[in-house]
């Protein structure tokens, strides 16, 4: 799913649950993302993050059985712990 460029910022839930999501591109406008927006997405498995990504709240995506593929920014400042413990990790320059 490719999150629209008129999108600015993605609310707590928006996607809670969404089990028919395998795969969501976020746009360059969206610099945050919401705790709990992906959380039980059972089959999410990957996420692209633009570069402006600047914060990843609290379980975003807790509960993503499937996640597999976790490209992140290095600009990222602010990223939850259990994130850096839970998935592989690939710095994008």
């Amino acid at each position: 799913y490719l999150i629209p460029n008129t999108v600015t910022s993605i609310e707590e839930h928006a996607f809670h649950e969404c089990n028919n999501l395998k795969a969501i591109f976020i746009t360059e406008r969206i610099t945050q993302i919401s705790g709990n927006v992906f959380s039980n997405c059972e089959n999410l498995e990957y996420v692209f993050f633009p570069v402006n990504i600047l914060t990843i709240e609290g379980y975003a995506f807790d509960g993503c059985k499937s996640f597999d593929k976790f490209l992140l920014s290095s600009s990222v400042y602010f990223l939850e712990p259990y994130l850096q413990e839970s998935f592989h990790q690939r710095i994008l320059n």
